[in-house]
């Protein structure tokens, strides 16, 4: 198992999640604190916008401060569409 996953996750061939050319997709991440969710959104992001998808990562973590910054800090890096909320908002605007 350790050796499938570190091949999946070490190739730069392919996306982890295929892009659906039929129309769009939407990846949610769910997981505790600290487990490296953002920076996996970001570099996903990027992967997907180098292979050419039009990509839109959305900040709705209000409840980690910085987490907003942070992901805005990915997308820009990934040269990808961020939308967020104003500071203090609730998740759902």
């Amino acid at each position: 198992l350790r050796a499938t996953l570190l091949q999946i996750f070490q190739s730069e061939a392919q996306p982890i999640v295929p892009i659906d050319s039929t129309g769009p997709i939407v990846v949610a991440f769910v997981g505790v604190n600290g487990v490296g969710k953002t920076t996996t959104i970001g570099k996903l992001a990027a992967q997907y916008a180098r292979s050419g998808a039009k990509v839109l990562v959305a900040a709705c973590d209000t409840f980690r401060a910085g987490a907003v910054e942070q992901l805005r800090l990915w997308a820009e890096r990934g040269e990808v569409a961020i939308e967020q909320g104003g500071e203090g908002e609730k998740p759902s605007t």
